[in-house]
């Protein structure tokens, strides 16, 4: 077998390309997660998973995160290449947040609704937590930024 000879050491150089291949992967891997970016006096008040889309495997679940100012949620690893999913919402947007509508409880069961300027909504799937303590805490910091 001449392609693959063993070392001195013992390891072949197919061990050795695969630990390369694998130290390559890990990096790709590594370098496709993506977390946000705090604003200078920022300050996480809330974190918890959201449902950011349903594929043929299952929900894509990522982070939460509710700050003083902001209302963050990304994927937390990528699994193909693809753009990373990635949103906020500004909290000064935010004019209301509910439960949503009685739809809304049926089809989604842990959604909220987010009422924002111009008559725009956006509805949010809560992986876990308690949707009224996220109401709660919204509302909460959105009366603070006024």
């Amino acid at each position: 077998m001449g392609a693959f000879r063993m070392s001195e050491k013992g390891h072949s150089s197919l061990t050795r390309l695969a630990a390369r291949l694998w130290d390559l992967l890990r990096a790709w891997w590594g370098a496709r997660r993506v977390s946000p970016a705090l604003e200078t006096g920022e300050q996480v008040l809330l974190e918890g998973d959201v449902v950011l889309r349903h594929s043929m495997w299952g929900p894509v679940v990522g982070p939460l995160m509710l700050t003083n100012r902001r209302l963050i949620w990304y994927e937390r690893r990528i699994t193909v290449r693809l753009k990373p999913m990635y949103g906020e919402v500004r909290l000064s947007d935010v004019e209301a947040v509910d439960r949503g509508t009685l739809i809304d409880r049926i089809l989604w069961y842990k959604s909220i609704r987010l009422h924002l300027r111009g008559g725009r909504h956006k509805r949010l799937v809560l992986g876990e937590g308690s949707r009224d303590e996220w109401v709660a805490a919204i509302r909460q910091a959105i009366a603070s930024q006024t």
